[in-house]
């Protein structure tokens, strides 16, 4: 069947169809972890499907490529990672409009599983190595991921704790110094104070007391 002739029968089947979506369907539920309401932008190495209403043979359930894309059946290599899954939709949908195969397509996106997002925390802490953050957390407070790490140990600087992050298209990370021990402390004070969000891929330093 030529590219044409499939065009052709797409758009009737289209208008046949109609494009406004029956209660129950997939762009009218919610289900799975994905709504169209979650803020989480999708990240390499998640698991999702994206369901196109009335559509079943372009519907796919796939994993995001290590550059962000996924393939999708006529229309090939969408990029969607940094996308809510709501941007992930219009940005499908727009594939196929503007490749001329469907004309008001309904396209849902469902997140199926998320890739792991982790920090490194070494130095002066009692179980160094990486943090696995919970499914779709994009930041954490700098005293829970501590905690995680099994606390302080015994002669860390908890007043200096540093932590570099590396931005896309920067050469050097990012680099803050954090007094972690002061947040804790007005913490258990019952205090206002702004702590530190650590971020997924963030190294975290916490250096030794000088005696």
């Amino acid at each position: 069947m030529n590219k044409f002739l499939l065009k052709l029968l797409l758009l009737i089947g289209c208008v046949l169809h109609g494009s406004e979506p029956t209660p129950g369907s997939e762009s009218s539920r919610t289900s799975g972890i994905g709504t169209a309401e979650i803020r989480y932008p999708l990240q390499a190495f998640d698991s999702v499907t994206v369901a196109i209403y009335q559509q079943a043979d372009l519907s796919s359930s796939q994993r995001i490529s290590d550059i962000g894309t996924i393939s999708l059946p006529l229309v090939g290599e969408v990029k969607i990672a940094g996308m809510t899954t709501s941007e992930a939709q219009r940005a499908i949908a727009s594939a196929y409009i503007d490749q001329e195969y469907l004309v008001s397509p309904i396209v849902t996106v469902y997140i199926d599983s998320f890739t792991a997002q982790t920090v490194t925390v070494l130095g002066e802490v009692s179980g160094s190595g990486q943090i696995i953050l919970p499914d779709g957390v994009q930041e954490m407070p700098i005293q829970e991921i501590i905690a995680k790490a099994g606390d302080f140990s015994g002669i860390a600087r908890s007043t200096d704790v540093r932590i570099e992050r590396r931005l896309p298209g920067k050469d050097e990370p990012e680099i803050f110094i954090v007094d972690v021990k002061k947040i804790i402390e007005s913490t258990k004070n019952n205090e206002a104070i702004e702590t530190f969000m650590v971020r997924p891929g963030d190294y975290i330093f916490v250096p030794r007391r000088a005696f």
